[in-house]
């Protein structure tokens, strides 16, 4: 099967780790303090491909485009804990965005392309469609978290995005829809 996630437009990041020894059991989800506005994921490609620190993510969304930073066969430096075994997804954003501001037009929009996205990640490497618990990601399952989440297990880092105010509920079932009419 070919997936879309094989033909996204990739501005690659200058840091990222060795070649994946097996495949993720994680997707990530990241808000990278980052400008809501179209082409955000393509500027935020211009930042990660010459940071002043090693950071990195798989994927780039904003409102209309997908970017592709590290490919997935590679490791992305996201999130701590989580990197060797985790797909890093950006979405452009803040952690500290209200209810309402989750609910604009650009992060109803940003979040509808992520939650594709995030369906692809999980059809292609076998991921559950769920919202893991903390003690769920300590036991090794496989899902989709937040990086708030390999921070709170993992204790490598003290991110707390995609923020409280993230739509978990709405996202991981548009994340179904898109993984079942992709199957």
């Amino acid at each position: 099967m070919s997936y879309e996630t094989e033909n996204w437009p990739v501005i690659a990041a200058k840091y990222f780790g060795p070649k994946r020894s097996k495949a993720p059991r994680l997707v990530v989800v990241h808000t990278p303090e980052w400008a809501e506005h179209t082409n955000g994921a393509e500027e935020l490609g211009r930042y990660l491909a010459a940071p002043e620190s090693p950071k990195s993510y798989h994927v780039g969304v904003d409102s209309d485009t997908i970017v592709q930073y590290v490919k997935d066969s590679y490791v992305a430096y996201a999130a701590p804990g989580c990197n060797n075994d985790g797909m890093q997804v950006a979405i452009t954003g803040f952690m500290a965005q209200s209810k309402a501001q989750w609910l604009d037009r650009f992060s109803i929009c940003a979040c509808a392309l992520a939650a594709d996205v995030v369906a692809q990640y999980c059809l292609k490497y076998n991921i559950p469609a769920v919202h893991l618990t903390n003690e769920q990601l300590a036991a090794g399952d496989r899902g989709i978290i937040g990086h708030y989440q390999a921070s709170q297990v993992y204790k490598k880092s003290d991110h707390t995005d995609p923020g409280p105010n993230f739509p978990w509920n709405r996202f991981i079932t548009a994340v179904a829809m898109f993984k079942m009419d992709r199957a």
